[in-house]
Order: structure tokens, then C-alpha cells, then sequence
């Protein structure tokens, strides 16, 4: 069938059920992409239209998909393919984007989406052969990690060049926060779409797409490849990632009294100059890479070369695995560091969360909440750097305390009481990364209204809100409430058209859409696009139970004043938070209980919703 799109789109999107061992296609959806664009928007669309309210997210009724935005290999600076499902760690939606051979070989097969529902009676593996699909038998993978599993499926396919997705033993065991990694080191983190991936008995999807991608305009493109390459090596913000990566925010952070540190109880660390970014290039660090079609090379690939790590090889570790891994639990040992984020990656773990439940559980070790026989004789307190490394593999394959903590720092903490659910970091039960939100009111609103829980990237934090011009313990601030909701709307966009959000504006995204899809879009109209996303997800989450009450924050941030660093004294209170949130809900015309309103909804053209909303009882 050919495709009725003039580039950028192949028009098709591939349906699997793993229960019946059937495969079709489907045509795309023109007038969902004219609303949603691809990526984050379109898989939107097709879970809410989809599934359910309250199925649970690790039942075969949830459907794990594969969704690429129209630049899905076409742009220079990285290219992603979104993975979204509801999320079994917070039930609310849940889209991670993945860099990787993955999304372009999919669009290159002819997909513009892969779509997994239904449950494997026994483990398997998707290959994706252009045309051909097949249900590959994965029995002799079980228990692999996710290098040894690409490494054997590409070649018992023939091809090293293939695009692939894999867990480790975390998504079999169903960690709820166990993720998909791809290229060996690539990760659709947060939120556990990999335990989606194990509860269908899906170890792997391997892709191999012949047919290349059709442009629009294609003279055109190559001279908006032109400017966006210059762009990109002339751009400050960029230089300084292409020479040391995410982890000069090691230092920033810390000076700013903002990087974890012993399960977010302080903003500063110590121990930072033994794993900052100087640390790091002159102790492990070997190499830089990109994602695929990345020219900046700002992932660090590194080696432990001496010591008991010795020969430890690992993509990163990034400033959210330092401060999260490191800071976080207290650990300033950058070897063992780059072995835990080494693990993660072989047994498919969430960083952030894994350093999470871990510094929840060294407090309630330290507190006395939990004893050496609950945490099975380890001796967990801060710092101490073989036994945070010890707790990433009980966690992986829920072994003794490890159980406990693969639920996530939520249910974790109402199971173990005596105070412990006042220092669970989270929000909507997403385990927090690598900004205190007690040190910016930016940051807090950012974490509160995020559309996955805390997140850094959906959530459009203003992390140091002073660059903005912000005063970030100020909540009378004119325009932080304001700037947040346009951040938020804005990463909607990046994320849809299939884009690295790393420096997305010297992509130049408009220029691409105009010459690899022939579509024009005025800022205005990105705007809205991404202003429809939100309003969408939203809507997906208050089906499911979400409303104002879940816009919160932990009591570590609101009862306690941060004790040292330039945040000293400072708390979010209970009153600060219910502003920001009242003057949020306007602007995003919702209602004082967090649903969109039936004029907003019409307004986004989501008038599909307004009907499920009202059958609901949840429309503003």
C-alpha cells in the first residue's frame, strides 16, 4: 500500500497480539497525525482510544507501543522512537523516548508504530523483517542480560545492523520500574515499561526496515541538514555537552544546593569531587558517543581500570545515574558507580528509581526502621558502595529485601510504615531524579503537574530558575507558573516529532517538518499541538483516578527546611504549592480539581473525550 503522506510518515502502523499469534497492519490514521503528530501525541491518542480505565498495567489487557514521530530518521540531532504503555510503577500514562537503531529501522520497515497486546504463552522475540513478521522462540534468552540477548538475536537473525529492544532479568521479574534498553546502553527509562514488555512474555523486538524514508523536499532537507549541523556545533549549551556530557551539572547542582544527597535530606555533597565531570574524565571515562544521527557524541563511554571493578565497561554513567546512584546514596566511589549503572543497563533498571529505593531503604536502615535481618544482613548505610551495588541485584531479581523495593519507594513505604512514607521520594509514586525540588519552587510545580510523576524532562522544571531571571524561592513570581506550562507543552512537541530534547531548538524542527513532511507549523500552532497533547494525557490520567490530590509533593519537601547550602531554610509549604497550582489550573483552563474543562477540551479539538470524560464524572 502506498503511502498517502508526501514524506516522513510510511502510513502503516504494525498490530501484534501475543495471545493469538496474529499480525496485521492498519493504515495511519491522517487526521490523528494532523492533531498529534506522531510519538508522545500519537501514542496518546491510541491508548486513550484503546484501553480500558483501571486495567492493570502488567494484565495483557495493556498494550506496550512503539510509536516514531515524522523526524524518526530524518534529524540530525538524534533520533527517538517513543515507548508508551500505562505505567504499572504510577498507573497514570507513561511514554519514555529511546534513542537507537530501533525507531529508524521501524519507519525504515514501513511502520510508523508497532502495537503489542495480548500475553505469550512462552517467551519469545518480534523480528521485524521489513514485510515479514515472526514470533521468534526466546526460551534459550530467559535470565539473559539485554547485551547477551542483542548480541544472540543479531545473530541468529544474520545482521548486525538490526534495531534492538530488550529487558533483562528486571523486566522478566517485573520490577516495576524496569525498562527497555536498546543498543546495549540505550534506555526508555522510568515508569517500568519493561515489566510491561515481561508480563507478555516479550524479551526482545528486533527490527530490520530496507526501504529508507521518503522526503518531501529532498534538496531542501539536505540544506536544513546544512544549517542545523552548523547550528549545533556553534551553540553554547551544546559545546559544553559535546566536550563533557550531562555531567558538568554535577558541580552546578551542587553549588546551586540542589543535587540529591542521602535520599534528597541535603542538597550538597561532599564527596563531589571524587565523581564530577573532572572526576570522571580523568578516572574512567575513554570515549564519547552519540545516539544514531547524533553528531555531539555527549554520552561518555567508560572503563574502570583498575581496582576490584577492573574491566568494567559502560555506556555513561549520565549526571542522573552520578546523582541519583552516587550522591543520592551517599557514595563518592565513581568505580562502583559505573559498575552499578553497568548492572542497570544488563538487567534493565530504571537508574533514577533504582537509586531511589535504594536511598529510601539506607534512611531506614540508618533509622532503625529496618534491621540488618529485613535487609538480609547487608550493612546499608550511606556511602557505603558494595552494598548499594549488592541491593541494584537483589533488586533486579526481587531476592530477599529486593522484592520489597522492585514496588517502587511508594508501596514500599506503606508496607513498612513508622514514618517511612514522609521521606519516600516521589510523586504519583515515580521515584524522583536529580533535582531537589526543596531548592526551587520551579522545580516543585514542575514535579507536581508532570504527566508521569516526577520527571525532569516531561515536567519542565525550571532547575535554576535564576538563568530564567527567576527568583526560585519567590512564589510571587509574575511568570514561573506560566513558563512551566509552556515548557511542558513544548517537550509534548519534541517528543511527538521524534527528536532528541537535548538542544531541539538547533534541530530546527520547523525547518524538517517543512522539507521532510511538507507541513508548515507557526509557533503558535506547535504551541497547541503540544498544549492538545497535554490536555489529552490529562484527561487519560483523571479516567484513572488522578486528580488534585496526586499534584502534590513528598512531606520531606514541605514539613522540612532544607538544613545547608544556598536553599538553607527553605521548604515548599503546603500554601506556596496550592498557589502555583490554582494560578496552573487557569492557565491550563482546568478546574480547581485538576480536570480540563469541556471549553478547553473543545478548544484542542479533543472533542472525543468530552463525551468518555462526562460518562466518567470527571469533566472540569
Amino acid at each position: 500500500m502506498e503511502s498517502s503522506f508526501r514524506g516522513g510518515y510510511a502510513g502503516k502502523v504494525l498490530r501484534v497480539n501475543l495471545s493469538k499469534g496474529s499480525v496485521w497492519t492498519e493504515p495511519l490514521d491522517a487526521n490523528m497525525v494532523k492533531l498529534f503528530i506522531g510519538g508522545k501525541g500519537l501514542a496518546a491518542a491510541m491508548l486513550y482510544g484503546e484501553l480500558k480505565p483501571y486495567i492493570d498495567p502488567l494484565s495483557p489487557e495493556n498494550k506496550l507501543l512503539f510509536v516514531t514521530g515524522p523526524l524518526t530518521g530524518a534529524s540530525i540531532r538524534g533520533t527517538k522512537v517513543t515507548v508508551a504503555t500505562k505505567s504499572p510503577l504510577t498507573g497514570t500514562f507513561l511514554d519514555s523516548s529511546v534513542g537507537g537503531k530501533v525507531g529508524p529501522n521501524l519507519k525504515f520497515a514501513g511502520y510508523d508504530a508497532l502495537v503489542v497486546e495480548g500475553r505469550s504463552d512462552k517467551l519469545v522475540y518480534l523480528w521485524v523483517d521489513d514485510e515479514d513478521v515472526e514470533f521468534k522462540d526466546a526460551r534459550h534468552l530467559q535470565g539473559k542480560s539485554t547485551s547477551e540477548t542483542e548480541r544472540s538475536v543479531k545473530k541468529e537473525v544474520g545482521d548486525l545492523a538490526v534495531g534492538v529492544a530488550s529487558i533483562g532479568i528486571a523486566g522478566e521479574k517485573l520490577v516495576r520500574f524496569a525498562c527497555v534498553i536498546s543498543d546495549y546502553w540505550r534506555a526508555a527509562g522510568r515508569g517500568g515499561s519493561g515489566a510491561v514488555m515481561g508480563s507478555k512474555n516479550l524479551k526482545a523486538v528486533v527490527v530490520r526496515g530496507t526501504k529508507g524514508l521518503k522526503l518531501a523536499e529532498p534538496k531542501a532537507y539536505l540544506e536544513a541538514m546544512r544549517n542545523s549541523i552548523n547550528a549545533i556545533h556553534t551553540a553554547p549549551t551544546i559545546s559544553w555537552r559535546m566536550s563533557t556530557g550531562t555531567t558538568t551539572a554535577m558541580a552546578k547542582y551542587s553549588e546551586a544546593g540542589m543535587l540529591p544527597t542521602r535520599n534528597f535530606q541535603s542538597g550538597v555533597f561532599e564527596g563531589i569531587n571524587e565523581i564530577n565531570d573532572v572526576a570522571m574524565r580523568s578516572k574512567v571515562v575513554i570515549a564519547d558517543k552519540g545516539c544514531y544521527m547524533c553528531p555531539t557524541g555527549h554520552c561518555n563511554f567508560s572503563v574502570v581500570r583498575s581496582g576490584r571493578h577492573a574491566g568494567v565497561v559502560s555506556g555513561g554513567p549520565q549526571y542522573e545515574t552520578l546523582a541519583l546512584i552516587g550522591s543520592n546514596c551517599g557514595v563518592s566511589d565513581i568505580d562502583a558507580i559505573v559498575r552499578a549503572n553497568y548492572l542497570c543497563n544488563e538487567y534493565s533498571l530504571d537508574t533514577i528509581s533504582t537509586g531511589g529505593v535504594i536511598a529510601f531503604a539506607m534512611e531506614c536502615y540508618e533509622r532503625g526502621i529496618l534491621t540488618s535481618s529485613d535487609v538480609d544482613g547487608v550493612d546499608l548505610r550511606f556511602g557505603n558502595a558494595e552494598a548499594m551495588a549488592t541491593m541494584v541485584e537483589k533488586v533486579a531479581r526481587r531476592e530477599g529485601v529486593g522484592d520489597l523495593l522492585a514496588e517502587g519507594v511508594l508501596r514500599a513505604s506503606k508496607k513498612i510504615g513508622k514514618g517511612s512514607e514522609g521521606f519516600a521520594i516521589q510523586v504519583k509514586g515515580l521515584e524522583a531524579p536529580g533535582y531537589s525540588p526543596r531548592a526551587s519552587l520551579g522545580t516543585s510545580l514542575g514535579y507536581a503537574t508532570a504527566d508521569r510523576g516526577a520527571c525532569h524532562l516531561h515536567g519542565a522544571i525550571l532547575s535554576d530558575d535564576e538563568v530564567a531571571g527567576f527568583d526560585r524561592y519567590n512564589v510571587e513570581e509574575p511568570t514561573r507558573v506560566k513558563a512551566i506550562k509552556s515548557g511542558q507543552d513544548m517537550s509534548a512537541v519534541v517528543n511527538s516529532l521524534g527528536i532528541c530534547a537535548m538542544g531541539a531548538g538547533q534541530t530546527r524542527y520547523p525547518d524538517f517538518m517543512s522539507t521532510v513532511v511538507g507541513r508548515q507549523l507557526s509557533g503558535e500552532e506547535y504551541a497547541k499541538i503540544g498544549e492538545r497533547v497535554c490536555n489529552l494525557i490529562r484527561a487519560f490520567n483523571v479516567r484513572e483516578g488522578f486528580s488534585r490530590k496526586d499534584d502534590t509533593l513528598p512531606r520531606r519537601v514541605m514539613e522540612e527546611l532544607m538544613p545547608d547550602g544556598p536553599a538553607k531554610g527553605f521548604r515548599v509549604t503546603e500554601a506556596a504549592l496550592n498557589r502555583m497550582l490554582n494560578e496552573y489550573y487557569d492557565l491550563r483552563g482546568w478546574s480547581r480539581d485538576g480536570y480540563p474543562m469541556e471549553s478547553k477540551l473543545q478548544e484542542m479539538g479533543l472533542e472525543f473525550v468530552i463525551k468518555d470524560q462526562r460518562r466518567v464524572g470527571k469533566l472540569g
